[in-house]
C-alpha cells in the first residue's frame, strides 16, 4: 500500500510540473549533447566541470521519450523500499517493523518533492544513492558490500557535496576496521575521479565555461 500510494503521488506529481522549457542551468543542454555525441560538454566542446556527471549520463542513456523528471519520480519511488530495508536493519528495538513503516510512509509521501525542481532531478538521484548505500551497508556484511556502499555513497556526495552531513548515518553499520576502510575508500572513489578529471580540464584550458558564460 505505502508503495502503491508513492508510485501515484510521483505520477501525479511529474505529470503535473512537466518540464520547463526554460533551461536556465543548461542541465537539458548537458543531456542533449551527451545524446548527440559531443561528449560531457556544453559550449565549444570543452569538458564541464560544474556538474557531476553520473545524473547525466543516466539520462541520456534513457530514451528521449522519458524525460528527466520520469526517470527522478522512478529514483524517488525506489529510495521508499531503500528507506524500509535501512530502518528495518538499522533498528534493532521491538518496534522495528513500525518504525520502518512509518519511515516508508514518510518517504512516500515526501519524495514528489525532490522528484523534480529546477535541478531537473539531481535531487532524487542523489536521494535514492545515499538510502541505497545505507541499506547496503546495514543489510550486507562484509568489506565488499561496505566498499560498494561507499561508492554508491561517494557519487552521491559528488552530486550533491551537502549531503555529506548524512555520513554519520553510516556509522553504526561500518564498524569494525576492515568494514570501515572499505567504505571509506569507496566513499573516495568518485569524489578522487571527479576531482583529477577537473584538475585536468582546468589545467588544459585557459577559460572556463560555467552554465552562463566564461
Amino acid at each position: 500500500g505505502v508503495l502503491a500510494a508513492g508510485l501515484t503521488a510521483r505520477v501525479a506529481f511529474a505529470a503535473i510540473q512537466g518540464v520547463p522549457v526554460f533551461d536556465p542551468w543548461r542541465h537539458l543542454q548537458l543531456i542533449a549533447n551527451l545524446r548527440a555525441g559531443r561528449g560531457f560538454t556544453l559550449f565549444d566542446g570543452q569538458p564541464y566541470i560544474w556538474y557531476a556527471e553520473a545524473w547525466y549520463r543516466l539520462c541520456a542513456a534513457a530514451p528521449a521519450w522519458l524525460g528527466p523528471q520520469w526517470i527522478a519520480a522512478l529514483l524517488s519511488w525506489l529510495a521508499v523500499p531503500a528507506l524500509w530495508l535501512w530502518l528495518r536493519k538499522a533498528e534493532t528495538g521491538p518496534e522495528r517493523e513500525n518504525v520502518a513503516l512509518a519511515g516508508a510512509a514518510l518517504a512516500a509521501g515526501f519524495g514528489p518533492l525532490t522528484a523534480f525542481t529546477c535541478h531537473y532531478g539531481n535531487e532524487a538521484f542523489a536521494l535514492f544513492l545515499v538510502l541505497g548505500a545505507l541499506a547496503l551497508s546495514s543489510a550486507v556484511p562484509g568489506a565488499a558490500a561496505a566498499a560498494a556502499a561507499g561508492v554508491l555513497f561517494g557519487t552521491a556526495l559528488a552530486t550533491r557535496i551537502n549531503l555529506a552531513f548524512d555520513a554519520f548515518l553510516f556509522l553504526p553499520a561500518v564498524r569494525g576496521r576492515a568494514r570501515a576502510m572499505a567504505f571509506t575508500g569507496g566513499a573516495a572513489l568518485p569524489l578522487a575521479v571527479g576531482w583529477l578529471r577537473n584538475h585536468r580540464v582546468i589545467a588544459e584550458y585557459p577559460y572556463l565555461f560555467t552554465w552562463d558564460g566564461l
